[in-house]
């Protein structure tokens, strides 16, 4: 493992940790998304991507006390619009919007949840 890695690797479980603690997240939804986490580590995904992931899930829970075990299609799109309206860079929406659609996915599979992404587009950003 690089110096890199190690280092994001780090700096991810430190993140996880901080969200694991936070007293103000709405219980049950902290519950899905740590349940989330371990799906997408059972996935052996990088220590980046999980940064990611933890990264925008930290902006949601703080930003919407819903729960997610019982999240609605109009809260969904509450918090679709919500990424899309950031003043985050192209490319980081891109991968918010993919991450948020992914978990939902999830949501709808795990709490037999109905939420309808088809709707939701996602604009590739311009490559240099």
């Amino acid at each position: 493992m690089s110096l890199n890695e190690k280092m994001s690797k780090e700096y991810t479980e430190r993140k996880l940790e901080k969200i694991k603690n936070y007293e103000w997240i709405n219980p049950n939804s902290k519950e899905a998304f740590l349940e989330y986490v371990k799906f997408k580590q059972t996935e052996r995904i990088t220590s980046r991507r999980l940064s990611r992931i933890l990264d925008l899930f930290y902006h949601i829970l703080k930003n919407f006390d819903y729960d997610f075990s019982k999240l609605t299609q109009k809260q969904a799109n509450e918090i679709w619009n919500w990424i899309g309206s950031q003043k985050w860079k192209e490319w980081t929406k891109y991968t918010y919007s993919r991450i948020f659609k992914n978990f939902i996915t999830w949501l709808n599979e795990t709490y037999g949840l109905s939420i309808k992404t088809k709707e939701w587009k996602i604009p590739k950003p311009k490559t240099q």
